[in-house]
């Protein structure tokens, strides 16, 4: 019987567990696909982050480069 309750507060204990991962992983994503998606490039570019190197490469790409919504906009305001 207490094995019983045990292993069903066990079974409880990891489906919450992988449902909170899963609401984690979400998250990050529609945070990471709203910053992309600001800076002009495709929101899609946000599923990288999940791959160990390209992670690191976006964010230096982020950082260094210069977006597609400033070169729309140095482009309108007719600076070259």
């Amino acid at each position: 019987m207490n094995e019983e309750i045990l292993a069903n507060g066990m079974g409880l204990m990891v489906y919450s567990m992988i449902i909170l991962l899963l609401g984690m992983i979400v998250l990050v994503v529609v945070i990471w696909w709203r910053i992309i998606s600001k800076t002009g490039y495709p929101g899609a570019l946000s599923l990288l982050m999940f791959v160990p190197v390209a992670n690191v490469v976006l964010i230096f790409i982020l950082a260094f480069s210069e977006w597609p919504v400033e070169r729309e906009n140095r482009l309108l305001k007719g600076k070259r």
